[in-house]
C-alpha cells in the first residue's frame, strides 16, 4: 500500500511547552492507523495541525505527495482530508439528511445522494429527524456521514467512541470496519477494545512524541507503552 498522508518531523510549541515533539508518521491507502496516548498527549493538537486549524512551528504535512502546509482548511478538504470531532459539530435545527446535503452541495454533488452517506453511517432510519432530537451516538454517526460526503481520501477521527455506551461503541466499530479499504483513517481513540479491533497499525503519543508504532500485538507487548499508557488504562 502506498502512503497517502505523511507527517514529517512536525513540531508545535505553545510558549515554553512543546505539544508536538518532532512527530513523524504516515497513513497508508486503505488502512486504519490508530493514534493513542494519555489525556494531554497532544493528539487533538496533531489532528488540528493536519487539518490546518493549527499552524505547526516546523515540519511538513503532505497528502499523496502534495504539500499541505500552505493550504487553508477548505483547500485541504478539497484535496481529500476530512475530520470528525470529539463533540459532534452539526446543525441542530436541521434534519440529518439536510446536514449531509449541505456537505454535498459544498462540493458540487447532488443533495439527493445524502441517503447513501446516511446509510453508510448506519443512520438511514433517522434521515428525516432533526439533529437536536438525535441521541449523542446518532450525532456521532451523522458527523461521520457528513465527513464521508466530502469524499475524503483520509478521514481523521477524533475520539469517535467518546461518550458512547457499549452498544453504541460496538455499532460504531462495525460501521468503521465496513469502511476499511474504502477510505484511509487516522483514528484517535481511548477505547482500547475498539482500537485493537480496528487498527492495522498503532502509534503511541506521549508528551507530544511518538514512543512506539506497530501492530496491536507489538504495542500491547511494548514495556514503554505499558508503563506510559496501557498500564494506566488497565489500573
Amino acid at each position: 500500500m502506498s502512503v497517502l498522508l505523511a507527517i514529517d518531523d512536525l513540531v508545535k510549541n505553545y510558549g515554553g511547552l512543546r505539544v508536538t515533539d518532532h512527530v513523524t508518521l504516515d497513513v497508508l491507502g486503505g488502512e486504519i492507523h490508530a493514534l493513542i496516548g494519555p489525556n494531554g498527549a497532544g493528539k487533538s493538537t496533531l489532528i488540528g495541525q493536519i487539518m490546518g486549524e493549527i499552524k505547526p512551528d516546523a515540519g511538513r504535512i503532505s497528502l499523496e505527495g502534495h504539500a499541505l502546509d500552505a493550504l487553508s482548511q477548505a483547500a485541504r478538504v478539497r484535496r481529500g482530508l476530512a475530520r470528525t470531532f470529539q463533540t459532534p459539530d452539526t446543525l441542530g435545527e436541521y434534519t440529518a439528511q439536510e446536514n449531509v446535503a449541505v456537505a454535498l452541495l459544498a462540493r458540487g454533488a447532488p443533495a439527493r445522494d445524502a441517503a447513501l452517506y446516511l446509510d453508510r453511517a448506519g443512520l438511514a432510519a433517522r434521515a428525516q429527524m432533526r439533529v437536536a432530537d438525535l441521541s449523542h451516538g446518532e450525532r456521532k454517526q451523522l458527523e461521520l456521514a457528513i465527513a464521508l460526503a466530502t469524499h475524503p481520501r483520509v478521514l481523521l477521527l477524533d475520539e469517535p467512541m467518546a461518550g458512547l455506551g457499549p452498544t453504541e461503541s460496538a455499532q460504531m466499530v462495525e460501521i468503521l470496519r465496513g469502511l476499511r479499504g474504502e477510505v484511509a483513517m487516522l483514528l484517535v481513540e481511548h477505547d482500547m477494545k475498539a482500537v485493537f479491533a480496528l487498527a492495522d497499525r498503532i502509534s503511541v503519543l506521549v508528551y507530544g512524541a511518538i514512543i512506539a508504532s506497530g501492530d496491536a500485538a507489538s504495542i500491547q507487548a511494548d514495556p514503554l507503552v505499558r508503563e506510559a499508557y496501557l498500564g494506566v488504562e488497565e489500573a
